[in-house]
């Protein structure tokens, strides 16, 4: 395939106007050294011109989408969900699973690893994000407090065999005392531990700093808050140099607040994520499912005491509001395309428009409308 006329943002997050050759799933740029122009039956060439090619939205934390539960999916279900995420524009992602218990958590990791063994279409399984289940009770947020416990390095070790060593981010309460051993068997594991539904104080979240954490799951929900005499767990994060989560949805996160950890992380230490759940993408109403209620309505999920349950916009919408907040184009596609490859190690293949690296492309008008996407090379919409 070529995709010519149109510009890219190529590897250095610049705009440039430049032909994408595409051959065996990868892209190229000098079409001598990838098509082979004499077989024309299989060149499609796509004119793009006045459209911007970007790379493929790689999102870390998700746990569902459009009435699909990740933790409960099968076969059927995870199909439709990679389906309908690539339509959205993720074209990779980590599969969310929350606080469960030890039998459902298994479970869930093996019937993915099983399927991600075995997937050949949609977004792509890049691994687990775990969100906990090791975690803070006052800091709860939606996880229901009976799956919330302390951390036993033996569990750690049957979920990773169950995830065919697959965990590529685990949040954790590192000032619970019994999880602080669990730090170093991640690190150990290159497992990213991220402080998270946590009630660490600052100087708590810097000596888990000391000690492995090097990533905060979605900043400031969920954990203790920024004060002028107690920085807490966002003041710590701050001041250091480890990665961040950010919502981008204007309600989880003040459009305000957005603009200033994006003054203060800058583009390489901020990742942007979707946190999409089984209810997101849906349409408004009362939904209860497995004795749990969500309410849908405008543009927001929430428990019925007011609790925002996940985001209900996709990473895509969250890459367009977080420019409308102020974050430049360019470093607002970056911090949900290489800053979230890199974060988990797989910047080589994708994240930027490179030689080389998987066509994972994103094809979108100047008003940011997403008007097609390219898998492994394959023109999906």
């Amino acid at each position: 395939m070529i995709l010519m006329g149109g510009n890219i943002l190529n590897s250095r997050f610049k705009i440039e106007k430049k032909d994408i050759c595409i051959t065996d799933g990868k892209i190229f740029f000098n079409s001598s050294d990838s098509l082979n122009f004499s077989d024309s039956n299989n060149l499609k060439i796509l004119d793009i011109t006045g459209l911007t090619v970007l790379p493929g939205l790689i999102d870390l934390h998700i746990h569902g989408y459009k009435e699909t539960d990740i933790a409960a999916a099968g076969k059927k279900e995870l199909d439709a969900l990679c389906g309908d995420l690539v339509k959205e524009g993720t074209t990779s992602f980590l599969c969310g699973l929350a606080a469960d218990s030890h039998e459902n958590t298994l479970n869930s990791l093996k019937v993915i690893s099983k399927y991600r063994k075995g997937q050949s279409a949609g977004a792509e399984i890049l691994g687990f994000n775990m969100e906990g289940p090791y975690l803070s009770k006052e800091k709860k947020g939606a996880i229901p407090e009976k799956y919330i416990r302390k951390a036993d390095v033996n569990e750690l070790n049957e979920f990773c065999k169950a995830a065919d060593n697959q965990i590529k981010i685990m949040t954790i309460a590192p000032e619970i005392t019994e999880n602080q051993d669990c730090i170093h068997e991640l690190t150990e594991r290159n497992i990213v531990p991220a402080i998270g539904h946590s009630n660490a104080t600052a100087s708590e979240t810097e000596k888990s700093m000391k000690h492995g954490i090097s990533h905060a799951t979605h900043l400031f929900n969920a954990m203790r808050g920024i004060s002028h005499r107690e920085p807490g767990v966002p003041g710590a994060v701050f001041d250091s140099d480890i990665t961040a989560e950010l919502i981008c949805d204007g309600f989880h996160i003040n459009e305000k607040i957005i603009r200033m950890t994006y003054r203060l992380l800058g583009k390489e230490r901020l990742i942007l994520i979707s946190d999409n759940g089984q209810m997101s993408g849906s349409a408004d109403g009362k939904y209860v499912v497995n004795g749990i209620t969500t309410i849908i309505k405008a543009g927001t999920c929430k428990l019925p005491d007011g609790t925002l349950k996940g985001n209900y916009s996709s990473l895509f919408e969250c890459v367009k509001r977080a420019i409308k907040f102020g974050i430049p184009f360019e470093d607002a596609v970056y911090c949900a395309t290489y800053s979230p490859a890199k974060r988990i190690g797989v910047e080589q293949k994708k994240g930027s428009i490179d030689i080389g690296k998987d066509a994972d492309l994103l094809i979108v008008d100047d008003n940011l409308t997403l008007r097609h996407v390219i898998k492994n090379g394959k023109l999906l919409k």
